[in-house]
């Protein structure tokens, strides 16, 4: 299976960005304006932020749950 790429160029004739995201089963193509790549870069920060959040959030519940099913496990042992 192919690695989703994303990619971003600037038109050398146009005052425009194109903006790609594909692999073998998307292929997603739009020309934005400075403004809306502008736009579109501080929704991805905002977004990213957020993902870093949940992602710590996640890893924490993880870590909690792991210890507690080793000590559910130990105390059967026993």
């Amino acid at each position: 299976m192919k690695k989703t790429r994303v990619h971003f160029s600037a038109s050398p004739f146009q005052p425009k960005i194109d903006f790609y995201i594909y692999d073998e089963k998307i292929d997603f193509r739009v020309s934005l304006t400075i403004e809306e790549a502008e736009e579109l870069m501080k929704e991805l920060k905002h977004a990213i932020k957020r993902a870093k959040v949940i992602k710590k959030i996640l890893q924490k519940t993880d870590k909690e749950l792991t210890e507690k099913i080793e000590k559910m496990v130990k105390k059967r042992g026993k």
